[in-house]
């Protein structure tokens, strides 16, 4: 894949968002011993044979900085949390991943030094009852989980395909978003003058009267090149091009609008209105998006699937839970 931009929303390229919820996933069960009734060795759940004792899950709600209505919804959110981790650890176990004391060692180096010397950060972590040894837990839990997803989306990219009537699904689906179809949009933007009590009505009251003007035929260019000239008009002037990102609300009321015409009504937005025209509208051909398309849909698909593994890592795994 070449390294350009992908046109088509950004946020697909957070493969493995979902991952981090799944870790911390809260599972709610009822009945039970209180939270104030554990012992510190109490086993409260076991992982392909590996136990989970009270301990441990004290120490990860102080590590984590929990909160919960009670204490033993507290207790039980962390065990989840804990059992979820228990399931990563031993898939990048099998996977051969590990974390080094020397890399470990490195980071610690660097929050000490983050933190202006060893006094200080140990001064900064009494002070959230937290010790150099958990701060050593939490980076080398960051770098184990960082290093398992690497693994896993290598695994997953080679099963990718996406095929061109996918792509021309796409396509065809999202022609009127921003990406496929392409405008020009000139805007007038009435901002709220703070000194009047009625601010926002009185900029809509500007926005209207031109609105007027446009509908018995003054040109919005010369109505753009009055405010321009008056800097004291709080009217901002300006365009948005082919290649500017245009806020949903702006472009839905853009889509509406015939090539050459405007608002028939000021658009509320943020604190102010505005008035658009707009000049120009295009559909990109498909030959020009196809492959930010393809790309876009690879990314989607090998998100899917490398969630949909990890959520069936806990599916498989041999665990008993004996806090409820």
């Amino acid at each position: 894949m070449k390294a350009k931009a992908i046109l088509f929303y950004a946020a697909a390229l957070l493969i493995l968002g979902g991952i981090f919820a799944w870790i911390i996933f809260i599972s709610r069960d009822s009945g039970g011993p209180s939270g104030d009734e554990l012992l510190p060795s109490q086993v409260m759940a076991r992982v392909d044979g590996e136990e989970i004792i009270a301990e441990e899950v004290n120490r990860f709600i102080n590590l984590a900085g929990m909160a919960a209505e009670t204490d033993r919804e507290l207790q039980r959110d962390a065990l989840n949390a804990l059992i979820n981790r228990k399931v990563l650890e031993n898939e990048g176990a099998r996977r051969g991943i590990e974390v080094t004391d020397e890399e470990l060692q490195a980071s610690i180096d660097d929050f000490v030094e983050s933190r202006g010397g060893e006094e200080n950060a140990l001064e900064l972590l009494a002070e959230r009852n937290l010790s150099l040894d958990d701060i050593k837990e939490s980076i080398r839990w960051d770098m184990f989980i960082e290093r398992l997803e690497q693994a896993v989306v290598e695994e997953f990219r080679g099963n990718v395909t996406v095929k061109e009537e996918d792509i021309l699904q796409f396509y065809e689906d999202n022609k009127t978003g921003g990406r496929i179809t392409k405008m020009e949009i000139d805007y007038l933007f009435f901002t709220v003058r703070e000194e009047e009590e009625d601010g926002l009505e009185a900029a809509r009251f500007r926005a209207e009267e031109v609105i007027e003007e446009l509908d018995s035929g003054v040109p919005f260019e010369e109505i753009r090149e009055r405010f321009s000239n008056d800097p004291e008009s709080r009217v901002r002037v300006g365009k948005f091009s082919e290649s500017d990102q245009v806020s949903e609300l702006l472009w839905t009321e853009a889509l509406n609008l015939d090539v050459g015409g405007h608002s028939s009504e000021p658009i509320e937005f943020f604190n102010g209105f505005q008035i658009l025209k707009c000049q120009s509208r295009r559909v990109v051909p498909l030959a020009e998006v196809e492959e930010e398309i393809r790309d876009y849909l690879q990314i989607d698909m090998l998100r899917t699937s490398v969630n949909d593994f990890f959520q069936g890592l806990r599916d498989k795994a041999d665990i008993e839970i004996y806090f409820k």
